[in-house]
């Protein structure tokens, strides 16, 4: 079960999309040693909005100076939300499509 008051960064990003954001953005994560908790991506007509729920553990100020630096570097918008815990429990299955 997750630690429901871990500290988590939700980092949303977009922008246009082009080849090597992902892997730049990912790696970058990896070098603080974050986790990767929830993912969820769209890219319409070639721009990207990406969502990522992260846990840094201790270094939670350090992976958001990173990733600042990253969508800079890259011309992206960053936006950061800190909170705690996972994301709530998800419906079973690939999709959820509604209509109104």
């Amino acid at each position: 079960m997750p630690d429901v008051t871990a500290q988590t960064l939700l980092v949303t990003i977009s922008g246009e999309d082009r080849p090597g954001v992902t892997s730049t953005f990912f790696d970058a994560i990896a070098d603080v040693g974050a986790e990767v908790l929830d993912l969820e991506q769209v890219v319409v007509r070639g721009h990207l909005t990406r969502a990522t729920l992260l846990s840094a553990g201790e270094s939670h100020e350090r992976l958001r100076s990173v990733l600042i630096s990253v969508g800079h570097d890259l011309d992206l918008k960053v936006k950061i939300k800190s909170g705690t815990g996972d994301s709530r429990r998800r419906r079973s299955g690939r999709a959820a499509v509604s209509t109104s």
